[in-house]
């Protein structure tokens, strides 16, 4: 949980004419996703129509993009509609010269979110899966696939996010490229940031986009 949050403090201290965007237009779905409440605390202000779902782009340096996404309610089943390709700040290449990726994850968020959400947005996370679009498909033998946890096929899927106790290969790849990015003399502060962010893994789910997502609601603040 605690990366994912910290993905949302990155968000909240970017500033609004960053790379960060929001794209949301009404249109045929690319891809219809279910999810489930598994807590019930803040149900019905979204029964009421008191949120909408959200994507947060992860690139290689945190978050990079925010999504706002239709949302149906039948409490407490979810539907959301994914309208549009990843924005293309979100793309991402794993290894040299493989297909470009993008990596998001699920939030239901307060109606009046702006294109730069803070903590307090947030009513409540999945924080057990993400979702990756693959531009190409992936050879089997990838640094991409390898990522993440099988040769994916071109298009959107539905993955698995597991905490690690240490990096992967992929992922110390992306540790690396993190952190050449780090001001001269930062190197050793950005690493321990960089490495924190990347301690997960990924892996196919066994339905795939028919996998239902399931959301916590986080604790009310005051």
């Amino acid at each position: 949980m605690r990366v994912l949050a910290a993905v949302i403090s990155t968000i909240a201290v970017v500033p609004a004419c960053d790379a960060l965007v929001a794209t949301d237009y009404a249109g045929e779905p690319l891809v219809r996703l279910q999810g489930a409440a598994v807590d019930t605390r803040s149900g019905d202000g979204v029964a009421a129509g008191g949120a909408m779902a959200a994507l947060v782009w992860q690139g290689t340096e945190g978050a990079i993009a925010f999504t706002r996404l239709p949302l149906r309610v039948d409490f407490p089943v979810l539907w959301l509609d994914v309208l549009a390709p990843p924005p293309p700040p979100a793309l991402f290449a794993v290894g040299a010269g493989e297909p470009a990726i993008a990596e998001a994850y699920f939030h239901l968020v307060r109606p009046d979110t702006r294109a730069v959400p803070h903590a307090g947005d947030v009513l409540a996370t999945d924080y057990t899966h993400a979702l990756v679009y693959v531009s190409a498909d992936l050879a089997p033998a990838s640094t991409t696939a390898a990522y993440l946890g099988a040769p994916l096929s071109a298009g959107f899927h539905l993955v698995v996010r597991s905490t690690v106790d240490a990096l992967t290969a992929p992922q110390q790849q992306l540790v690396e490229r993190c952190v050449a990015q780090a001001p001269p003399g930062a190197a050793a502060r950005a690493r321990a940031g960089c490495a924190a962010q990347r301690l997960y893994r990924l892996d196919p789910t066994t339905r795939d986009l028919a996998t239902v997502l399931t959301f916590l609601f986080e604790s009310p603040t005051t």
